[in-house]
C-alpha cells in the first residue's frame, strides 16, 4: 500500500522490470510464473512488457522458457504471441550443437599440444592417443550424420545457399582426415622403436596433422555458427529448431550416450551446463531429459564428471535430482560394488594428476614444492592401482580362469603397461625436482605432461573394459557368496598400513550415501572377524557404534559417520589437513563443520593435558628400573625375556608398570588390555608420558623401538623379527604382512601362511576356539599354531605331544591329522601279508570312514579296515557280519 500512494504507475513498473531484471539469474522468474494459473501469468506478462524495454523484456522472456517445460511454454505463448517473439530474439535452441563444438575445439586443441609432448618411443602414450582420435572420430562421424542428414538437408527445403554444399563436402573431407590421422599414428608405431629419429620424424608429421585438422574443424564450426544456425532461426520456428535438434542428437547411439554426456559436460563452464540442461528439460521430451540426467549421474558415480559440479548444476536445475537419485542409489551389487567406487576415486585422482601437471608453466621452472606434492599424489595413486592390480591378477582373474578360460591373458599386459608409466611418471617428477637448467625442466615438463595424459586415458580406457566386460561376467557366473568370498579373500591379503591409506581416501571421494555402503559392506565381510574392533581404535568415538551408524537410517548420522570417520583417520596424524578436509567436505552443513572442527582441536588439547599430567599415581623404584636382556655376546640391551624395547607400559587395570603385557599377565592374576594402555615409562631417561613410539622428552627423544603398534601398543626392537598388525585380528603377528607371507581367511577369522589360501579348510571363527589338548585360547597364543588337515587348529608343541603318541585323528572331529597317503601305503603292504584266517575269509562289516563320512560294507579285518570310497583307514566299524551276508549261517554282530 505504501509504495501505491508514494510511487505512480509507471514507476511501480519500472522498479518491478529492475527487481525481474537483477534476479535474472536466480530461479525466481520461473518459480513465479509456475506458481500462477494461465490468466495470471498472461496478465503478469504483459505488466512486465508495458513497463520494460526491448531489451529487458527479451532477457526476461528467454529466462521464463528455458524455466519451462515446452508443453507449458506452448501454452503460455499461445496466449501471450509477443512473449514468443521476444525470447526468439535472445533463443538458443540449437544450444546442444554449439555445446559439442565447443567440447570438439577444446579436444582437438589439446591433441595439438599433447602430440607436441608426445615421446614417439612410447608405444603406450601412442595407443593413449588412438583411443582418443577414435573416440573423437565416432563423435564427430555422429554430429556430421545429424547435421547433413536432419539440419542442412531440412535447410535447403526452405532456403537455398551455397554454404550448405560446401560444408557437407567439408564434412566427407573431415572424415578422410581422422582416417589419415589414425593411420598417421599406426605409422608412426611401424617404425622400430630403436629408430628413435625416425620416429621423431613422424611424430612431428602427425602433430602438423593433428594442427591441420585442428584447424580445419574450428573454421568449420566458426562457419556454422556464424551462417547456418542464424538461418536455422530465421527460417524455422523455435518448436522446429527443437525438434531439428533431437533429430540431430539421435544420431549418437544410445550405448554411446553417457560417454558423450561425460565428455562434453566435462568440457563445458557451470554457466554453460545450466544452459544446455534447462534447454534440454524444455524441449525435450520426458523420456530424453530422463535419460540425459540419467547419463550425468552414471557419470558422476564413475568419476567421470566431478560432484562439485554436479551438486552445482542440481541447485540450478533441481528436476536433476528427482531423474537421477534413484540411479545414484540403486547400482549396488554386495561388496563387489566396491570395486567400482575404487575405479571411480582413481579416475578422480587420475584427473587431478593431469589438471596439475598441465597447470605447469610451458616457460617457467615449477614450483619445487607443487612438484613434491604432486610427486606424492603419484606415488599414492600408483600404490592403489598397483594393489588393485594385484588382487586382480591373484585372486579375480584365477576364479574367473576357472569358468571363463583365456579370459585372464586379455588383462596382463595392460596391467603391466600402467605400471610402466606409472614408474616413468615418477623418475621425471623425481628428476624434475633436481633439473639443473631451465631446458632440462622443459623437456621434464613436458614428458610430464604427456605421461600425465596418457595414464589418465590409458587408465580410463581399462577401467571402462572391466566394468563392461570384467566384472559383470563375475556377477553372472559367481552367486552372492562366492562374489563375497572373492572380495573376503582380496581383503584378507591388505595390509592394515594400506587401509589406513584406502579409507580416508574412499571417504573423501565418495557421497554420504556411499559412504556408509562401503562400510556396510566391509563389516559384511569381516563379520566374523575383530575388524570392526580395529576400526573402532582410529574410526569412531568409542560412544558411537559402526553397525549404530551405519543402520541409522537418518541421512544426517551417515554424514556424521563420513566426517568422523575423516576426522579420526587424517587427524590422528595431522592435524592441518583434517581440518582442511572438514571445512572442504559440501556433504556437512556449516554447524556440522563447526562441530568437528572445535571437538578435533579439543581433542587435541585434552591429549596435550594428558602429556601434562601423565605423572599420575605412585610408582615404586621397582617399576622406575630399566631392565635388560642378556644377548649375545654377553651384552645386555634393553627389554625383557619377551621383547626388546626401550620403555615400560602401565597396565590400565592395575596402574603398575611392566616390561611388556605379557611380564604382566605373568606376574598378576589377571589378563591386561592392550588396547586400554595410555601411558609409558621410558627406560633411558625415566620419564612417564602418554604412550608412542618416541620419547617425548626433548633432551632424550630416543626411539623406543624399531617397530611400534598404535593399536597394540607393541613396541619390538628385535632386527631378525618380522612383525604386522592384522586389521581383522586386531592384534599384531609374527610375519612380513598381510599379502606378503600371510592372509587372513575372514571365515575362519585367522592369519593363515598365503600358501595356504587355496588349500585350508574354513571353520567359522575356528581361531577364537581353545587349544582341543591345552585348552588354553588360540587366538590370543604366542606360540606357533598348527593348522590340520581338516581345519581345526592346535598348538605346534600340543600337536607333536598328540602325533607322538600315536594319535592320528583330530580329537575335534576324528578326521585324519594330516595327509597319511604313504602312512595308508603302509597299511596296505601289511594288511597284504596278514591274511584273515580260512574260516573268516568271507567275512563283511559295515564301516563309518570318519574322512569322507560314508558308510559302506567291506570286507572285514581283524587290525585295518579300509573306506572304499576314500582309500582312508580312518574308519569306525558299526556291525560285523562272519558270514558275508550268508542268510543260513546265523545272525551278524555289533562290535564290542
Amino acid at each position: 500500500p505504501l509504495f501505491g500512494r508514494v510511487f505512480s504507475d509507471a514507476e511501480q513498473g519500472g522498479l518491478l522490470v529492475r527487481l525481474l531484471a537483477e534476479t535474472v539469474g536466480v530461479p525466481l522468474l520461473p518459480w513465479t510464473v509456475h506458481g500462477l494459473g494461465l490468466k495470471e501469468r498472461r496478465v503478469f506478462l504483459e505488466d512486465v512488457e508495458r513497463y520494460a524495454s526491448e531489451e529487458e523484456f527479451s532477457k526476461i522472456a528467454c529466462y521464463i522458457a528455458h524455466g519451462m517445460d515446452g508443453e507449458s511454454w506452448g501454452r503460455l505463448c499461445e496466449a501471450m504471441p509477443k512473449l514468443r517473439v521476444a525470447a526468439q530474439k535472445r533463443f538458443t535452441p540449437l544450444v546442444e550443437i554449439t555445446m559439442i563444438h565447443k567440447a570438439i575445439r577444446r579436444d582437438l586443441a589439446e591433441l595439438v599440444y599433447y602430440t607436441q609432448d608426445l615421446n614417439a618411443q612410447d608405444d603406450i602414450q601412442l595407443n593413449a592417443l588412438l583411443t582418443r582420435l577414435r573416440f573423437l572420430h565416432r563423435v564427430h562421424s555422429c554430429h556430421a550424420d545429424g547435421e547433413e542428414n536432419v539440419l542442412l538437408n531440412e535447410l535447403r527445403k526452405r532456403a537455398h545457399s551455397d554454404q550448405t554444399e560446401k560444408l557437407c563436402s567439408d564434412h566427407d573431407e573431415e572424415v578422410k582426415l581422422f582416417t589419415t590421422l589414425i593411420a598417421k599414428v599406426e605409422q608412426v608405431k611401424k617404425q622400430p622403436p630403436s629408430d628413435e629419429a625416425a620416429r621423431e620424424r613422424e611424430r612431428k608429421v602427425l602433430h602438423d596433422a593433428v594442427k591441420e585438422v585442428s584447424s580445419h574443424l574450428s573454421a568449420h564450426m566458426d562457419e556454422e555458427e556464424r551462417h547456418i544456425l542464424p538461418l536455422v532461426g530465421q527460417y524455422f520456428s523455435v518448436q522446429d529448431q527443437d525438434l531439428l535438434a533431437r533429430q540431430v542428437m539421435a544420431k549418437v547411439p544410445a550405448e554411446f550416450g553417457q560417454e558423450v554426456i561425460s565428455w562434453m559436460m566435462s568440457a563445458l563452464t557451470t554457466d554453460e551446463q545450466e544452459k544446455l540442461v534447462k534447454n534440454m528439460l524444455r524441449a525435450a521430451p520426458h523420456e530424453e531429459f530422463k535419460n540425459l540426467a540419467i547419463n550425468i549421474a552414471l557419470s558422476v558415480q564413475e568419476g567421470s564428471f566431478d560432484r562439485e559440479r554436479w551438486n552445482e548444476l542440481v541447485l540450478r536445475v533441481p528436476e536433476l535430482e528427482s531423474y537421477s537419485h534413484s540411479v545414484l542409489s540403486s547400482k549396488d551389487e554386495g561388496p563387489v560394488s566396491e570395486v567400482y567406487r575404487i575405479h571411480k576415486a582413481i579416475r578422480i585422482e587420475l584427473r587431478t594428476i593431469r589438471r596439475q601437471s598441465e597447470a605447469f608453466s610451458r616457460e617457467d621452472p615449477p614450483n619445487p614444492r607443487e612438484v613434491a606434492l604432486l610427486a606424492r599424489k603419484v606415488a599414492f595413486v600408483q600404490r592403489m592401482v598397483l594393489d588393485h592390480s594385484k588382487a586382480e591378477d591373484n585372486i579375480v582373474m584365477p576364479a574367473l580362469e576357472k569358468r571363463v578360460p583365456g579370459i585372464a591373458s586379455q588383462y596382463e599386459e595392460d596391467h603391466c603397461g600402467e605400471r610402466m608409466l606409472f614408474e616413468r611418471l615418477l623418475e621425471d617428477l623425481s628428476s624434475l625436482q633436481c633439473a639443473s637448467d631451465e631446458q632440462e625442466c622443459r623437456h621434464l615438463l613436458k614428458s610430464i605432461r604427456a605421461l600425465s595424459r596418457a595414464l589418465e586415458d590409458d587408465m580410463k580406457h581399462h577401467l571402462k573394459e572391466e566394468e563392461q566386460n570384467l566384472w559383470p561376467l563375475l556377477v553372472e557366473k559367481f552367486t552372492p557368496q562366492e562374489q563375497s568370498d572373492i572380495v573376503a579373500s582380496i581383503f584378507g591379503q591388505m595390509p592394515a598400513e594400506r587401509l589406513r591409506e584406502m579409507l580416508p581416501w574412499m571417504i573423501r571421494t565418495l557421497s554420504g550415501e556411499e559412504k556408509s555402503t562401503m562400510i556396510s559392506h566391509l563389516l559384511e565381510v569381516t563379520k566374523s572377524t575383530m575388524f570392526e574392533k580395529w576400526l573402532h581404535t582410529w574410526l569412531l568415538t568409542d560412544s558411537i557404534s559402526v553397525k549404530e551408524v551405519v543402520e541409522e537410517k537418518n541421512s544426517i548420522s551417515s554424514e556424521r559417520m563420513a566426517a568422523t570417520s575423516l576426522i579420526l583417520l587424517q587427524g590422528k596424524e595431522d592435524m592441518e589437513r583434517a581440518i582442511r578436509a572438514i571445512a572442504k567436505d559440501t556433504s556437512l552443513t556449516l554447524d556440522e563443520r563447526t562441530q568437528y572442527i572445535q571437538n578435533l582441536m579439543l581433542d587435541s588439547m585434552k591429549k596435550s593435558d594428558a602429556v601434562k599430567t601423565a605423572l599420575t599415581g605412585e610408582v615404586s623404584e621397582a617399576e622406575m628400573e630399566p631392565v635388560y636382556r642378556s644377548v649375545e655376546g654377553g651384552s645386555k640391551v634393553l627389554g625383557c625375556k619377551h621383547y626388546l624395547r626401550g620403555c615400560k607400559i602401565r597396565a590400565n587395570c592395575c596402574g603398575k608398570f611392566f616390561a611388556c603385557r605379557l611380564c604382566h599377565d605373568e606376574a598378576t592374576s589377571h589378563a591386561i588390555d592392550r588396547y586400554a594402555t595410555k601411558e609409558m615409562l621410558c627406560m633411558h631417561c625415566g620419564k612417564i608420558q602418554v604412550v608412542g613410539k618416541s620419547c617425548s622428552n626433548m633432551e632424550c627423544g630416543k626411539t623406543m623401538a624399531e617397530y611400534y603398534c598404535s593399536v597394540c601398543k607393541l613396541f619390538d626392537d628385535d632386527p631378525k623379527k618380522s612383525i604386522y598388525h592384522c586389521h581383522s585380528c586386531n592384534v599384531c603377528r609374527v610375519g612380513k604382512g598381510l599379502g606378503i607371507d600371510f592372509f587372513h581367511c575372514m571365515k575362519c577369522n585367522a592369519c593363515m601362511n598365503i600358501k595356504h589360501t587355496k588349500k585350508h579348510k574354513c571353520i567359522e571363527k575356528v581361531m577364537e576356539s581353545d587349544c582341543p589338548i591345552c585348552n588354553h585360547s588360540l587366538f590370543m597364543s604366542t606360540t606357533r599354531i598348527k593348522y590340520l588337515h581338516c581345519g581345526h587348529l592346535m598348538h605346534l608343541d600340543c600337536y607333536k605331544d598328540y602325533a607322538k603318541a600315536e594319535f592320528r585323528r583330530c580329537p575335534m572331529c576324528h578326521k585324519s591329522l594330516a595327509d597319511m597317503t604313504k602312512y595308508y601305503e603302509r597299511l596296505d603292504r601289511l594288511l597284504a601279508g596278514q591274511r584273515m584266517p580260512q574260516r573268516y575269509s568271507s567275512a563283511r562289516c559295515e564301516l563309518k570312514c570318519d574322512d569322507c563320512q560314508k558308510t559302506g560294507v567291506v570286507p572285514f579285518h581283524f587290525l585295518y579296515n579300509k573306506c572304499q570310497s576314500c582309500g582312508s583307514f580312518n574308519t569306525r566299524v558299526l556291525s560285523i557280519d562272519p558270514n558275508g551276508g550268508d542268510p543260513g549261517a546265523g545272525p551278524s554282530t555289533a562290535p564290542p
